[in-house]
C-alpha cells in the first residue's frame, strides 16, 4: 500500500492485529518544513487546503490518537461559516443554521503528520521510500 494519508490509515488499523506492517511508498519521505515548496510529484490536491469532517476527525482520533493535535495551523471550524464555499463555479449560499464542523489544515501537513504519528504510535510499522513493487506473491509458504 502506499504511504500517504489513506495508506497510513490503513496500515494503522491492520497493525495492532500483525507482529509486522511495512508500508511501501514510491515517494521521497517529507520534512517537517512548512515552507518547503517541493510539492509531491503526482499529488496536485497537495497545495490545497484539506478538511476532515466529523468522521474523519474521529477515525484519526482512534487511529492515530493526538496525530490531529500536533498539526500547526490545523483547527476545528465551522467550514460552512468561516470559509466560502464554492459548487460548480458560483458561491454556494449558507444559512445560520447550517453547520459542517470540520478540521483544517495544509494537505503536506497532515501527510507529514499522519507518517509520523503511525511510526510512533504502531512500533511495529515501517515506510520503505522510493518503493517499487515489480510483483505479488500471494501463495502462502
Amino acid at each position: 500500500m502506499g504511504g500517504s494519508i489513506s495508506g497510513c490509515l490503513a496500515a494503522a488499523a491492520v497493525a495492532p492485529f500483525f507482529a509486522r506492517v511495512v508500508v511501501l511508498e514510491g515517494g521521497k519521505p517529507s520534512v517537517a518544513n512548512y515552507t518547503n515548496t517541493s510539492f509531491r510529484i503526482g499529488v496536485p490536491q497537495s497545495r490545497q487546503i484539506h478538511v476532515l469532517l466529523g468522521t474523519g476527525v474521529e477515525a484519526y482520533n482512534t487511529l492515530l490518537p493526538g496525530c490531529l493535535d500536533k498539526i500547526p495551523g490545523g483547527r476545528m471550524n465551522n467550514v460552512m461559516s468561516d470559509w466560502d464555499t464554492f459548487l460548480h463555479g458560483g458561491r454556494m449560499p449558507t444559512t445560520e443554521d447550517y453547520t459542517v464542523i470540520g478540521f483544517n489544515c495544509i494537505r503536506y501537513a497532515l501527510e507529514h503528520h499522519t507518517r509520523q504519528s503511525l511510526l510512533d504510535t504502531y512500533k511495529n510499522t515501517t515506510i520503505v521510500y522510493d518503493a517499487r513493487v515489480a510483483s505479488v506473491d500471494m501463495n502462502e509458504k
